[in-house]
């Protein structure tokens, strides 16, 4: 054969093998890059789950400790409702009744001094208000009561939520997702690194035998074109030549690539179907979690409730308190008002006392000024009557009446 048609044959053989090469490269480029992308999507599928899981367990967590515990249990029952509403407020209503009660008792043994009736002063009051605290106190065993059951309610719930949920359930998922996620062979992260590594080793064994055929066929269109003086063209036909005896050992390491990348597929399609179905049992579990979490947190309603009875019974009671100290501090100021009208009564009847001697006192001297004052009248008639006609001074030349005409009353007291 002439170098000629060899170099053709060359060049020829070259352009096949590379047409050939660069279309299983292709097509096992693409089963790569899906089984990369499948990889890295089912590595976010795991940290979502891992994820989930632990949201699930911190709000299992937080609603066993502090909703249910410090909240409900420390907070509300133990503080809110039993120390303040049924040990301090009760104890502070029977303070106050027991107060009014002896401010009342205090009224019904002061009788009325003034009215000679026999009457109280607690006849001048109202005891419309007076058993306020006292209808409460009667409401407050119906409370406890209701705290007691709520209380074992709460007790229930809280073992629930531990012992059914976060110890049973919730521990059992995060056991099945390392099970079948983080432990062993199972480790899924282990398992994703070590075919992600594979996958670029196999790009990189595509890449070196394809640039490797691509450079063979530059070679082969560099010696068909005949450019190169005499002494480089021999030496690339050799070149060539030698190279184009191994173009079959070449495409035998390719075949032997492809078939690596398909297996290498089929094992992670294998590996993924099983881990679909573990996914889809954590999903399962998962949702009966969280959807008995949401039952349990639905309970929280009775809770807020009863919350709101309570403070709404509690505010009635510090109004009924509040009215009760102010009936208190009226009833106070009633019994020294009248202590001090008394002292007031008294000191009126010495003034009307004094009032009756200084006018006694007066009437005694005008009676002596007015016999004076007679006397002198009857001498003037006496002397100088008989020579005063009538009515120079009408009507009151001869009058011998008083100049004054006194009239008064002392106010009984």
């Amino acid at each position: 054969m002439s170098s000629s048609n060899q170099v053709k044959g060359f060049y020829f053989n070259a352009q096949r093998r590379l047409s050939r090469a660069q279309a299983l490269c292709q097509n096992s480029q693409d089963t790569l890059h899906n089984m990369q992308l499948l990889l890295v999507r089912w590595q976010r599928t795991v940290s979502k789950l891992q994820f989930t899981i632990h949201c699930i367990c911190n709000q299992t967590v937080f609603l066993a400790e502090c909703i249910l515990k410090k909240t409900v249990g420390q907070q509300l029952i133990e503080t809110e409702w039993k120390r303040m509403l049924l040990d301090e407020l009760q104890g502070e209503m029977q303070r106050s009744q027991e107060e009014i009660t002896g401010k009342i008792d205090a009224l019904r043994r002061t009788k009325n001094e003034l009215d000679g009736s026999g009457a109280t002063l607690a006849d001048f009051i109202s005891m419309e208000n007076i058993f306020l605290l006292g209808d409460k106190l009667k409401d407050v065993p119906v409370v406890q009561e209701q705290v007691e059951h709520i209380k074992v309610q709460y007790e229930s719930l809280v073992d629930k939520v531990v012992e059914q949920l976060q110890n049973n359930r919730v521990r059992k998922l995060e056991a099945d997702f390392a099970a079948a996620f983080r432990s062993g062979k199972n480790d899924f992260n282990a398992f994703s690194m070590k075919y992600l590594q594979k996958i670029r080793q196999l790009e990189t064994d595509l890449a070196d035998i394809l640039k490797s055929l691509t450079d063979h066929y530059d070679k082969c269109s560099l010696l068909k074109a005949g450019d190169l003086p005499a002494a480089e063209q021999a030496e690339l036909f050799e070149v060539v030549k030698n190279d184009d005896q191994e173009l079959d050992s070449i495409m035998g390491v390719l075949e032997v690539i492809v078939r690596d990348i398909k297996s290498l597929a089929k094992n992670v399609s294998i590996r993924l179907r099983q881990k679909e179905r573990d996914k889809q049992q954590l999903k399962n579990a998962m949702g009966k979690a969280h959807s008995e979490l949401l039952k349990y947190e639905e309970h929280l309603t009775v809770f807020q409730g009863i919350d709101d009875l309570i403070r709404n019974f509690k505010a009635s009671c510090l109004h009924n308190v509040s009215k009760v100290r102010e009936l208190c501090e009226f009833y106070d100021n009633f019994l020294n008002s009248y202590q001090v009208l008394l002292r007031e009564v008294e000191r009126r009847r010495r003034v009307a006392k004094q009032m009756e001697d200084i006018l006694q006192a007066c009437e005694g001297q005008l009676m002596a000024l007015s016999d004076t004052d007679l006397k002198q009248r009857q001498q003037f008639l006496m002397r100088h009557g008989d020579y005063l006609p009538e009515n120079i001074w009408p009507g009151n030349i001869d009058d011998l009446s008083p100049l004054y005409d006194l009239e008064y009353r002392i106010k009984k007291v």
